[in-house]
């Protein structure tokens, strides 16, 4: 579906991409919004699907960083638009931050993607070094975006305190998104402790961030709430078997006392989040998608865990 629609989009681009057709403000925002819209969900998609055939919207020229979003007229007479910067207290404008903050944040976890794939148990000390300056300084960028939020979107502090009992649902989407790319970013330290010869200071270093890692995958098992079935659902169960995958090595690097991580810090909680993550996927399992299989491997990942 996105695909038809970014063919679509790059079909209509081609026609007035020269600017000799006259266009609404209209028509030129809801361009931009497609656009942005078809590359974030393309983006989404081809991290769980490798195989999918190649897309150049990501190649386009579009000249726009960010789309703008339509303002009404605050008139009585025209029911016309105008196109500025939206009122962080109107409720269409909150969507549209959110549409904003979407993108930035889209961006930024396609940043996180990219440093990590020099990930390997073979990794030398200068580039361990290197991923770690890196994934600092995306770490400082999403804070600046946490404090750009407008009030509508702010959230309570993922590890500081629990949700808001009155947490909207564009906030909801906020929080999760920012928990999506503070615990990718704590995984990359994780896979180091568990896999990589570290020194004893490298090793206290990754050890606490591989600790955070943990207590942010727990924190996201707690805090789902069940769902129906939508399209996202697939994906929902992916993330949910990462963060149990991710909970079990954790605990058997430090069973097996791996010297890299004597500094990690495994939640009590573990294994009943690992429990949780079991059952909800034998909910899904015949809804096909691989889901059932998900299910099966963790239990006998657990299974070994009690002959250890």
């Amino acid at each position: 579906m996105f695909r038809a629609a970014s063919t679509l989009w790059q079909t209509y681009r081609l026609k007035h991409r020269e600017g000799k057709t006259a266009r609404s403000a209209q028509e030129e925002s809801l361009e931009q919004r497609l656009y942005w819209t078809c590359l974030k969900s393309e983006c989404e998609v081809r991290y769980e699907l490798t195989d999918l055939p190649p897309c150049d919207l990501s190649l386009s020229d579009f000249p726009y960083s960010l789309p703008s979003f339509p303002t009404r007229q605050p008139s009585n007479d025209t029911a016309g638009w105008i196109f500025s910067s939206p009122s962080s207290t109107d409720l269409e404008a909150a969507s549209s931050y959110y549409y904003l903050a979407e993108i930035f944040l889209r961006r930024l976890l396609n940043r996180a993607r990219n440093a990590v794939r020099v990930l390997s148990p073979d990794i030398d000390p200068p580039t361990i070094k290197t991923l770690a300056e890196t994934l600092t300084q995306l770490e400082g960028q999403l804070q600046q975006w946490v404090d750009c939020l407008p009030h509508t979107l702010r959230f309570n502090m993922p590890l500081e305190s629990t949700p808001g009992p009155k947490e909207g649902e564009l906030m909801k989407l906020s929080r999760e998104r920012y928990v999506e790319v503070r615990e990718l970013l704590c995984r990359a330290y994780l896979y180091m402790c568990i896999h990589v010869p570290l020194d004893p200071g490298m090793a206290a270093l990754c050890g606490v961030k591989a600790s955070e890692a943990l207590l942010l995958a727990v924190y996201r098992i707690q805090t789902e709430v069940p769902f129906f079935r939508h399209p996202g659902s697939w994906g929902a169960c992916r993330v949910r078997f990462n963060h149990a995958l991710c909970l079990v090595a954790g605990f058997r690097a430090k069973i097996r006392q791996r010297p890299s991580a004597e500094y990690v810090t495994i939640p009590p909680e573990w294994a009943d989040c690992v429990r949780v993550v079991i059952e909800r996927l034998k909910i899904w399992g015949e809804e096909g998608g691989g889901i059932k299989e998900l299910s099966v491997l963790l239990e006998w990942l657990m299974h070994g865990n009690l002959e250890l």
